[in-house]
């Protein structure tokens, strides 16, 4: 049996963090997934674009707004994925391949 340990992020991404990390992981050739949050991919594309590049990451769904998925209906937890799995895919050329909810009541 083989042990393995995922390294996740639940990155916004940040323009503060998000290049330290990256620079950190990518010196070291360390894969990780970060979990995207739309809104934030938005702001910083350049650092998921950056990600996307190194070949070391994936990448999952962190919703649009970083809204709790309890707390609304089926029609805007769609549209919450929806637009960022877009965004993921526009910006490294790949769809999401996790989602990490947001569940807080």
């Amino acid at each position: 049996m083989t042990k393995e340990i995922a390294l996740t992020f639940d990155d916004g991404p940040w323009g503060l963090t998000t290049p330290r990390v990256l620079d950190e992981l990518i010196a070291q050739k360390i894969p990780a997934t970060f979990m995207i949050w739309g809104e934030h991919a938005n702001q910083y594309p350049e650092l998921v674009k950056r990600a996307a590049a190194a070949k070391l990451f994936s990448f999952g769904n962190h919703t649009f707004s970083h809204r709790s998925l309890l707390e609304i209906d089926e029609k805007e937890i769609r549209k919450e994925l929806e637009k960022t799995d877009h965004i993921i895919r526009e910006l490294t050329g790949d769809f999401p391949k996790f989602i990490r909810p947001l569940l807080v009541i």
